[in-house]
């Protein structure tokens, strides 16, 4: 799938252009030369940041570019726009490349087929067709989580692992809708509480009350007697007997000033006047004196029911320490508060019945999952062990343990999942981090990877894979990743001459400094050169005859026997 790589003005590099001839590579070089730059590279290109080394010419731009087979289609085909990939599909260009630039300023460009697309859309991409397994990563398989990815990778039931997730899924939901009903329910005051409050409020009849109007109501109905008074006073003021009657000094003014008016008319104006006043005397008469006949005999009954409207509510008010005025707002209050609880119950009640639907369907379906586990692990066990031996592991066990997890469900299902290994006879199995050694864990990490099934053809990279062994191991690791390339390319970054031995094709990085800068190289080996620089790796820097009868036998000759 991988055909070319290119890298330019990226870190230490001024220009690499080199062509994968192989399905398995191998990278080697000094420490230090430049090995992590070039997986820096490869990391930028799916996504990564930019490097931390500047690069030998900062004024123009960092580039890093892979060529692919068409076969990158189908698998970018998820995750580009469709627009975008009917176009690509009519382009008769044999390859696809994706390149990622970076400007002096720190802007990122990148492109797939020569079409601009976002690193959102880059690194599913990449991550889908290039797998890098960095230094000591096979330290990965002690993590619990990561050994049961890779029995679910060996199981292949994707569509169970993702109905349990989304069952999962729904049941959490439901019970955080659940925790929140229940949090606003107990926010609430007492149901029963207030429903007495409510019915103790109703007895009021609150909606009737005004208590403006019942103040000056009981007002009026307290001074009635002072009010009578004063109009029977204010009448016989007006209009009573005595000689100095209101009416009566009318009349007598009127009387008077009358025998002026021929002589005098301008005193017409005043006769009308008191014309007038006199009028307006006799009907205030007559008013007071309706006031004064008046029926008044229901005024204690009245005052009575105000007076105990206004002390029943008053005692109310004091009994839930509030205003009266308040009487009504604090009634609403209460009645919203009976309907938030019985809102919260009608909730509660619902999600009570969805809530034991989702959790017996997830149970269902993580019951399925475990039982797929179970064949998926005597299997993966099976193909672990039977390659052991072709790991110099020939007395060694590996068995995959699977125990049930009810107490603690999760999207990945209820099954605790453990890889136990005994690299000795005698010695009881016992989970990976108790038992296994570094270069143990890194043929185990070779041999899970290998065993487990890819939909489609990766490139995968490995740093340092053999770490942790040498000698005829690194051989029959060599071997291994040999027959990992049938499936994937590999490549490799390597300092063990065994496993570089077993390359079908050698690259080279070298690192060169002069007085001016650094810059660092990749080159294709020959076979010449490839033997050279396997028997460079056996011996140090001076290559011997003996060190290169020793790379010829080991590029070349017999395999190594396990």
């Amino acid at each position: 799938m991988l055909k070319r790589i290119q890298i330019t003005n990226f870190a230490l590099f001024d220009q690499v252009d080199i062509e994968v001839e192989r399905s398995f590579v191998v990278v080697t070089g000094e420490t230090g030369a430049g090995k992590s730059l070039f997986l820096q590279s490869l990391k930028f290109l799916s996504g990564a940041k930019k490097p931390s080394t500047p690069p030998p010419l900062p004024e123009l731009p960092s580039e890093v570019a892979c060529t692919f087979s068409r076969a990158i289609l189908g698998i970018a085909a998820a995750h580009i726009d469709q627009a975008m990939l009917a176009s690509i599909t009519q382009d008769s260009a044999e390859n696809i490349v994706i390149k990622r630039s970076l400007s002096p300023s720190g802007k990122s460009k990148v492109t797939f087929a020569g079409m601009p697309i976002t690193s959102a859309v880059l690194k599913p991409i990449m991550q889908a067709v290039v797998e890098i397994n960095a230094q000591h990563q096979h330290l990965d398989v002690l993590d619990l989580k990561s050994q049961t990815a890779l029995l679910d990778r060996y199981g292949d039931y994707p569509d169970l692992l993702a109905s349990v997730s989304d069952r999962y899924q729904r049941w959490q939901r439901l019970v955080a809708d659940q925790k929140k009903w229940q949090l606003s329910l107990a926010e609430l005051d007492d149901i029963e509480q207030l429903q007495l409050i409510q019915a103790d409020l109703e007895s009021l009849n609150l909606d009737d009350i005004d208590f403006d109007q019942l103040h000056n109501k009981q007002k009026r109905l307290q001074g009635r007697q002072t009010f009578l008074h004063a109009c029977q006073t204010l009448s016989s003021q007006l209009d009573g007997d005595q000689e100095h009657a209101v009416i009566s000094q009318l009349h007598q003014a009127i009387n008077t000033l009358s025998e002026y008016n021929t002589l005098y008319p301008d005193t017409q104006t005043a006769s009308q006047l008191l014309d007038e006043a006199l009028t307006n005397s006799r009907e205030a008469a007559a008013e007071l004196q309706h006031y004064l006949d008046d029926d008044y005999s229901l005024d204690a009954e009245q005052l009575q029911t105000i007076e105990k409207t206004l002390s029943t509510s008053y005692a109310t008010a004091r009994k839930y320490r509030i205003q009266p005025e308040d009487l009504k707002q604090y009634y609403e209050k209460v009645c919203q508060q009976i309907d938030t609880h019985q809102h919260c119950q009608t909730q509660l009640a619902s999600i009570s019945t969805e809530l034991e639907s989702a959790r017996q369907s997830y149970q269902l379906d993580a019951s399925a999952l475990s039982e797929a586990r179970c064949r998926a692990a005597q299997e993966l066990a099976a193909c672990i062990q039977s390659q052991l031996p072709s790991l110099n592991l020939a007395h060694a066990l590996f068995h995959v343990k699977i125990s049930p997890e009810q107490s603690t469900p999760s999207a990945l299902g209820t099954d605790l999942i453990q890889f136990l290994f005994t690299g000795n006879p005698g010695i009881p199995l016992s989970p990976l981090a108790q038992c296994a050694s570094g270069g143990e864990l890194a043929r185990l990490a070779l041999l899970l990877s290998s065993s487990t099934p890819a939909a489609h053809q990766k490139v995968l990279v490995f740093d340092e894979a053999d770490v942790g062994v040498s000698g005829k191991t690194a051989s029959l690791i060599g071997q291994l990743l040999a027959k990992l390339s049938t499936q994937h390319q590999i490549i490799c970054l390597t300092h063990s001459p065994q496993v570089a031995a077993c390359g079908q094709q050698h690259w080279h990085i070298e690192k060169n400094v002069n007085q001016e800068r650094t810059a660092t190289t990749l080159k294709h080996l020959s076979d010449a050169e490839h033997i050279e620089e396997v028997a460079r790796l056996l011996s140090g820097m001076d290559v011997t005859a003996e060190s290169l009868a020793s790379a010829e036998i080991l590029c070349h000759g017999n395999p190594v026997e396990s």
